[in-house]
């Protein structure tokens, strides 16, 4: 198995571009489970303090550790792989557009996998519909799993995300984190929530207690996670000021 030389520079003397202590450790690698420095620098023609050298990316003195094209065209081609492998920052991504005659097919194919957009929404805080396209991002979104979608009986055309601002669920949704709700007018069972009241929109943990025949709750009461909010009770007509949005089903949140 040989190496093919698919970014051949037209001057081979010259120094690699794009060349960086990433590059040279996924070298090393390579080296490492084909043999020995010995082995692969005799193979390759070129001495061993060059093959130190070129391992040992030096950021400050960076033009005199990177390889010239030649050396690494021959290093590669004595252990058998690309020169892409190597210069890559990663492996190759093949993005193709969905198989539309598949049912339940996604928005866009990543190696083979569906994956679905979901889009940055902000609640509508207005009688009309829940969620409304985020004004300083409309075409801001994250690509999940189809597959992680089903798992979890989300449907991505019926799902947005919102940005959640404040501390009041902190620690299980800290302040600037992003959730993707699930659109339910409907509040099943305790849980997160998004809703409107009062011309303010919401992210919450509501807990109906006391359910009517119909599925309604008599009463909810609003709870914030952080212990530093206390909770509310709404019954009787104070219910018809909440409107519900929808039920959050999972926090992306910085570490």
């Amino acid at each position: 198995m040989t190496g093919k030389k698919t970014c051949k520079a037209q001057n081979e003397n010259a120094f690699v571009a794009g060349w960086s202590a990433a590059a040279a450790a996924r070298l090393k690698a390579a080296i490492k489970r084909f043999g020995s420095q010995d082995k692969v620098s005799a193979s390759a023609g070129i001495s061993r303090q060059s093959l130190v050298e070129i391992l040992r990316f030096d950021e400050i003195a960076e033009r005199g550790s990177r390889p010239r094209y030649k050396n690494l065209y021959a290093i590669c081609e004595a252990i058998g792989i690309s020169e892409d492998d190597i210069i890559a920052d990663g492996p190759k991504v093949s993005v193709n557009l969905p198989d539309l005659s598949k049912p339940l097919s996604g928005d866009v194919q990543l190696n083979g996998e569906d994956f679905n957009l979901i889009r940055q929404y902000e609640v509508n805080v207005s009688a009309g519909p829940g969620l409304i396209p985020a004004r300083e991002s409309a075409s801001d979104g994250i690509a999940f799993a189809r597959s992680w979608l089903l798992r979890r009986g989300i449907a991505a055309d019926l799902s947005g995300l919102v940005k959640v601002k404040g501390d009041s669920m902190a620690p299980t949704i800290p302040d600037g984190a992003m959730v993707l709700v699930q659109l339910d007018p409907h509040i099943e069972r305790e849980g997160i929530y998004v809703f409107s009241r009062d011309g303010e929109a919401f992210v919450k943990r509501l807990m109906p207690v006391d359910v009517a025949p119909d599925g309604r709750p008599k009463s909810i009461v609003i709870m914030s996670d952080n212990p530093e909010y206390h909770p509310e009770a709404l019954a009787g007509s104070a219910l018809k000021d909440i409107r519900i949005v929808g039920r959050v089903r999972t926090v992306l949140a910085d570490l």
